[in-house]
């Protein structure tokens, strides 16, 4: 069930870090490496324990802030990885 998750989340992210231009870029592995650890998390909390999660997520990211990623597009990779696991009528 994760692999058939984690492909089109893949590929989701690799188009949004192409419209930025990353694909050359010395950190695109560096945000596809943030994508994975997004995943793992919300994957594991975003049911059960949604605070655990938040605190994850801003843990995720500010380590990889440090390391020197945008944040507007973490936040975007973040979000798009969210609308993987939320239901559509949550949507509307």
């Amino acid at each position: 069930m994760s692999r058939v998750k984690l492909e089109p989340i893949g590929a989701k992210v690799s188009k949004l870090l192409t419209e930025y231009n990353l694909t050359n870029h010395v950190s695109y592995n560096s945000y596809r490496n943030f994508a994975r650890e997004c995943y793992s998390k919300i994957r594991k909390y975003h049911i059960k324990k949604p605070l655990l999660l938040k605190q994850h997520l801003a843990d995720i990211k500010r380590a990889w802030l440090e390391a020197g990623l945008n944040p507007e597009i973490m936040e975007k990779i973040k979000e798009t990885i969210l609308r993987f696991f939320t239901p559509k009528t949550e949507l509307l």
